[in-house]
């Protein structure tokens, strides 16, 4: 008999990309009103709408939002990889805009079109004390 080894594991738990549905928007909202003091934020944030079920009308901040809300049930806002995934095997997403999560590059990564907006990006971030990390 042969050496061998398997070559992956198979997770415990099936992850699964779907679009979020219309169940959260309410207490969404609600967490916007709690959670922010600036009008000029409460705005942005607050433009999640619904249509047939799902929410509609996303923008980056209120993915960060929604996922640091605690509202997702253990979900998690889709990262590229993960939508690319999806689409490999099958989800249907024609006719829709995605918005996919916010990754921040580097120059020092192989995906060059946002190095500028991503060293300007962090310039002002810095700018404002936020830390960053250095991602997964």
């Amino acid at each position: 008999m042969a050496r061998e080894a398997a070559l992956y594991e198979i997770p415990k738990v099936l992850e699964k990309a779907r679009v979020l549905d219309d169940s959260v928007l309410a207490r969404y909202k609600e967490s916007v009103k709690s959670a922010y003091n600036s009008d000029k934020a409460r705005e942005v944030l607050s433009k999640f709408g619904a249509q047939n079920g799902e929410l509609t009308n996303s923008n980056s901040f209120m993915l960060v939002a929604l996922q640091n809300s605690g509202l997702l049930d253990g979900a998690r806002i889709a990262t590229r990889q993960d939508l690319e995934t999806a689409l490999k095997f099958g989800l249907d997403i024609s006719g829709n805009y995605i918005d996919f999560g916010l990754s921040l590059r580097t120059p020092r990564d192989s995906y060059k079109p946002n190095d500028l907006l991503a060293e300007t990006l962090g310039k002002e971030l810095k700018q404002r004390r936020i830390k960053l990390g250095n991602g997964k």
